[in-house]
């Protein structure tokens, strides 16, 4: 899941380049993308959760990571940044 979301969202791959890399169709590769997406917000609910944030905060933080996403996910997921 971590090199999936490392080559569509940090190195820009289609999902159809995803799923070639996976030897799987372009639906397959959509489907298990989104289940990765799926289960890393949920692991990220639960985080902040665990640290007192409300439902709100959640929302809240959702919004700064979309604008610091490539960066972050990167080091999140132990991958170089993209050039």
């Amino acid at each position: 899941a971590r090199l999936r979301l490392a080559y569509y969202y940090v190195h820009g791959l289609t999902l159809a380049e995803t799923g070639r890399l996976f030897g799987e169709h372009e639906a397959t590769a959509s489907r298990k993308l989104e289940k990765a997406r799926q289960a890393l917000r949920a692991a990220i609910e639960r985080a902040l959760a665990a640290r007192g944030l409300r439902a709100a905060d959640v929302e809240r933080w959702g919004d700064v990571a979309t604008h610091a996403w490539d960066a972050a996910l990167a080091e999140a997921l132990g991958v170089p940044r993209p050039d």
